[in-house]
């Protein structure tokens, strides 16, 4: 009958408005968290680590330090991976001294992990991919 046809494209029709609604509601939600890795000064940090609904690695870093460079591309893969799940920032230390002491960053590269505006952890060194997506796995899960 072509009037149950009709009924069956409109049931379907409100079930993808459903999904679609859902998929944008989330993205909306999850908008707030920044893509990519955000650079940081000290006017900006704290409202980045405090007000961030998801986790926060910052990488505390200097331009000439060599195993700073070497982690920047493993924490681009992990910012791509985990886009929406934890938000990344990276503050160089020579432009940022206060917040380097503030948080007794002696050494670089320095990253400290924030979930709710409270530091999680702090790892000093650079470290392989495996070991920091350990830990942000934990992070989200906590």
């Amino acid at each position: 009958m072509p009037g149950e046809e009709e009924f069956e494209e409109d049931k379907e029709l409100k079930r993808i408005r459903e999904r679609k609604l859902k998929e944008l509601a989330k993205k909306a939600l999850s908008s707030n968290v920044p893509v990519g890795i955000v650079v940081l000064n000290e006017n900006e940090f704290d409202d980045f680590v405090s007000r961030s609904m998801v986790p926060v690695l910052v990488d505390f870093f200097a331009v000439w330090c060599p195993p700073c460079r070497m982690m920047e591309p493993v924490m681009e893969r992990l910012a791509e991976e985990f886009a929406g799940k934890i938000a990344f920032g990276k503050v160089n230390v020579d432009n940022n001294f206060e917040l380097a002491t503030r948080f007794n960053v002696t050494a670089v590269p320095t990253f400290i992990l924030f979930k709710n505006g409270k530091i999680l952890g702090k790892i000093t060194g650079a470290r392989d991919y495996e070991s920091f997506k350990e830990i942000l796995e934990e992070a989200i899960k906590n």
